[in-house]
């Protein structure tokens, strides 16, 4: 079995200034997801189609 660490991580402030680093870039990371998905899902785009010149000759399209 391993041994048990007993050890506390410390409060110093290089601790502190790591935690905070990762808290903030976390929560950004989660903020750009939240805009891009926002983005996709977001109300269709209406883009104008081009017009169907896909047939033969004399025959025309319903």
């Amino acid at each position: 079995m391993l041994p048990r660490n007993d050890a506390s991580a410390g409060t110093t402030p290089a601790r502190f200034k790591l935690d905070a680093a990762i808290i903030a870039s976390v929560l950004a990371i989660g903020t750009l997801n939240v805009l891009v998905m926002a983005d996709l899902i977001g109300p269709s785009k209406a883009y104008a189609a081009a017009p169907c010149r896909c047939a033969p000759a004399g025959i025309a399209l319903a």
